[in-house]
């Protein structure tokens, strides 16, 4: 075992929960994010489209930023929808 899994969620959970759960994910360029900072909103700029591919692509990048050995995330939009990213075995 390279690393319990229970130490990958508790880590993974606290950035999702940190960085990205409710709060307004736009693209950086969206003429939206200084209106609502302004307001106190709490706005995540992006660098790309906040779509659930590339949400993925996101929290993948910050597991492997964490030092956690993932191959991929697959990120649930539905019971029936999900978007994944990953490396090439």
């Amino acid at each position: 075992m390279v690393i319990d899994f229970n130490e990958v969620r508790k880590r993974l959970e606290e950035y999702i929960m940190r960085e990205l759960d409710h709060r307004m994910l736009l693209r950086r360029d969206d003429p939206l994010i200084g209106a609502l900072q302004s307001v106190g909103e709490d706005a995540v700029a992006l660098p790309d489209n906040p779509t659930a591919e590339n949400i993925a692509r996101l929290i993948f990048e910050a597991a492997r930023n964490l030092g956690l050995p993932v191959s991929s995330i697959k990120l649930w939009e539905s019971r029936d929808s999900y978007a994944e990213f990953g490396i090439a075995p």
